[in-house]
């Protein structure tokens, strides 16, 4: 386990913590089964109409779409149904979470109650996903985020930004982190990440497996 702890001004902390090995053989092949068999993969275009680099699914349990203010809602942004397998696979990591964070300071953290998932499939080494801070309108300003990985081990990389915008501060570069997010692995972002950081995974040379990102969040209603 690698577990970072970073005291933040206005009495917030910005907490990284990565696991490997984190599922057992059994129901890692039967979530690998599931992830293998999906074929309705969805698919976008950046703003300036670009095709996006990665393909991928929204799920949300009250069927909210990604952001609900957007005024207007891209379909690879619209909720699709939970198979039971999912759905299942959500409360084991529900379970997993609660433990991890049990004696971390619940001024800091929050234990989440997790109603969505979004998996990122990126079939090579050109797909990728651009920095980027996630939603806090939909997720809030301190999210408890994590994310499981399947397939190819794929850097991921956090570097600091000033608070909530995505520009950097590279008077504060020292905080930035970089991680190898190896086949069944966990990566959590915890407490004030989402307003210090921003994060990517980069494009790379001589990765020849695909990769899932799952990426579980509580939804804001």
């Amino acid at each position: 386990m690698q577990k970072y702890i970073i005291n933040e001004n206005e009495n917030e902390k910005s907490i990284i913590i990565y696991i490997p090995n984190i599922l057992n053989k059994n129901l890692y092949n039967k979530i690998k089964n599931e992830l293998d068999n999906i074929d309705d993969w969805k698919i976008g275009k950046t703003y300036d109409g670009k095709k996006i680099k990665r393909k991928q699914k929204w799920y949300q349990e009250n069927n909210y779409p990604f952001c609900k203010s957007w005024n207007k809602q891209y379909d690879r942004w619209k909720s699709n149904p939970y198979t039971e397998n999912l759905l299942q696979f959500q409360k084991h990591i529900q379970i997993t979470i609660n433990k991890i964070l049990y004696n971390f300071d619940k001024n800091y953290i929050q234990l989440p109650n997790y109603d969505s998932l979004l998996i990122n499939f990126y079939e090579n080494e050109l797909e990728h996903i651009t920095p980027h801070q996630d939603s806090k309108e939909s997720f809030g300003t301190h999210p408890t985020i994590s994310v499981v990985s399947i397939g190819e081990k794929r850097k991921f990389i956090l570097e600091r930004t000033f608070k909530d915008i995505l520009k950097r501060n590279k008077d504060e570069k020292h905080f930035n982190k970089e991680f190898i997010l190896e086949d069944n692995s966990l990566l959590i972002m915890a407490g004030s990440v989402q307003r210090y950081f921003c994060h990517y995974i980069p494009k790379e040379e001589n990765k020849l497996n695909s990769r899932y990102s799952l990426t579980f969040r509580q939804y804001l209603n």
